[in-house]
């Protein structure tokens, strides 16, 4: 058996471009390891001395969802890294096994992917290199990215000519295909790629030859995951594209906001709790898959129904355009669809034409005022706290057609109900004016206003918790729009 350093070489794991893995012991204490052996053409002088720089950063990644590297060792024509032991396989095998039929289980694995990723990001170390084949599951279904700085290591020259990047460029950012300084946005780009092909089984950039992938990365814009998959919910398609901005500075501001966008997509449908952990798909995947389309039809009926009680009828598309698209033969969904057309001929609600992506909506931005006085015990204080929210209006143009005539309703299951496609902007922003001991909770999601500044968030009503110490809590609801700031103003009056 070979032995390398203080490692017995078992068995080869696996081969790629870059370096070998094998299966080794550990000589010192018997435990089974990885161990990753680079490629010899790709270290020189200058690789080797990256490898030292980098090595006390990515050993001092210790966190559940990344691989820990246990020791980076080098000589003058090798080098290697010994890593956990990882007994499962690649996110590439199992977006083969086309096990993912739900985008929203997607969203929760991502999740799970992005708190590995922010936990590096907060350390100082990028990826660089994020894709499926560096992502691991276990046969638990836990997540473990394995990796993380190795790009930065290599001989990056030597790395072109041996036409290794240049193979697989499918989830590089436009900024790496054009040989820029990375930062932590390119590994958003990565992500984005990632979760638009495990929520449409489909690459944003395909093309026939590497240098075509790079074009398209870099010049094209990809299809709307929501145009490739109708269970795609138009909010969690926006959130992809978002990551997949040509601009770095049109992306999330960080890991932290991309996490926080699938966190409130989720939890507006339930999902957001322990029953629907990644992990819990991979014990018990029937029952999970049960219990995730239950709780998603009935948040999404339920969400149907309020909008059109309220004679909402953008809202009212976009939830019966979603239910449709995960259950098309949901009866009191067609049901539902069926009344609202026959309300939309006796006028009731603006007409809407099936099939066409032309929908008679009427616009109202207007800025809301309001006040809120909160009063503690009267024997504890004398002075109320002061609330007081308002809507900065930015004004939005739309373009409004002559509608056509209204269709009959046949006894064939409709089409995916076509919403209009909005120009930017799609996003609106919430501004914190508190006390610096004002804790933050965005729809049951701790909000850290302190380092994170405005919170942008996809159009859209939010439960808003404001807790204040020696305070009761302030419950309240905001509405967030397209191209406008919400205001909040939380701050005890000057004595």
């Amino acid at each position: 058996m070979e032995q390398l350093g203080n490692y017995e070489l078992l068995s080869g794991l696996g081969n790629g471009a870059t370096s070998e893995v094998f299966l080794a012991k550990d000589l010192r204490n018997g435990r089974k390891i990885a161990l990753k052996r680079l490629h010899p053409q790709l270290i020189n002088s200058k690789s080797l001395k990256r490898l030292v720089d980098e090595s006390s950063l990515i050993s001092r990644l210790k966190h559940n969802s990344i691989v820990e590297v246990l020791e980076v060792d080098s000589s003058e024509n090798s080098a290697y890294l010994a890593m956990e032991y990882v007994s499962g396989g690649t996110l590439t095998e199992f977006i083969k096994g086309g096990e993912i039929l739900y985008p929203e289980i997607a969203a929760i694995l991502m999740l799970e992917i992005l708190e590995g990723v922010e936990h590096a990001h907060r350390n100082g170390v990028i990826h660089r290199d994020l894709k499926p084949d560096n992502i691991m599951l276990t046969h638990e279904g836990n997540v473990k990215i394995a990796d993380f700085g190795l790009a930065k290591i290599i001989d990056r020259e030597r790395l072109t000519q041996t036409g290794a990047i240049i193979g697989s460029p499918t989830y590089m950012s436009p900024e790496q295909a054009l040989g820029h300084q990375l930062d932590e946005k390119s590994d958003l780009f990565s992500l984005g790629v990632i979760l638009y092909e495990l929520t449409t089984g489909k690459l944003p950039f395909a093309a026939e030859n590497p240098h075509a992938v790079i074009r398209k990365i870099i010049e094209v814009d990809p299809p709307r995951p929501d145009s490739l998959n109708p269970k795609i919910n138009r909010e969690l398609s926006q959130i992809i594209l978002q990551a997949l901005s040509k601009k770095k500075e049109d992306r999330q501001e960080g890991v932290w906001e991309f996490v926080f966008q699938l966190k409130s997509y989720l939890n507006q449908f339930g999902l957001l709790t322990e029953r629907f952990r990644f992990s819990n798909f991979v014990k018990d995947k029937n029952g999970y898959l049960f219990d995730l389309s239950k709780t998603l039809c009935d948040n999404l009926l339920h969400k149907a129904k309020s909008s059109l009680d309220s004679r909402d009828s953008f809202q009212f598309l976009v939830f019966i355009d979603h239910l449709l698209g995960i259950a098309p033969e949901h009866k009191e969904a067609l049901e539902l669809l069926k009344n609202f057309n026959t309300q939309s001929r006796r006028g009731f609600l603006k007409p809407v034409k099936i099939g066409v992506s032309v929908i008679l909506l009427i616009l109202v931005l207007s800025a809301v005022a309001w006040q809120l006085f909160l009063y503690k015990n009267p024997k504890e204080m004398d002075k109320p706290l002061f609330i007081d929210t308002k809507a900065e209006a930015t004004q939005v143009k739309q373009r409004v057609s002559k509608p056509d005539n209204i269709p009959v309703m046949t006894k064939e299951i409709p089409k995916k109900v076509e919403t209009p496609v909005i120009t930017k902007p799609q996003f609106g922003f919430l501004r914190l004016n508190v006390d610096d001991d004002v804790q933050v909770e965005i729809d049951g999601i701790l909000y850290n206003w302190r380092e994170r500044g405005d919170a942008r968030l996809s159009p859209g009503s939010y439960k808003l918790i404001l807790r204040k110490p020696g305070f009761p809590p302030l419950n309240s609801t905001i509405r967030i729009k397209d191209g406008e700031t919400a205001v909040i103003n939380a701050k005890m009056p000057e004595s």
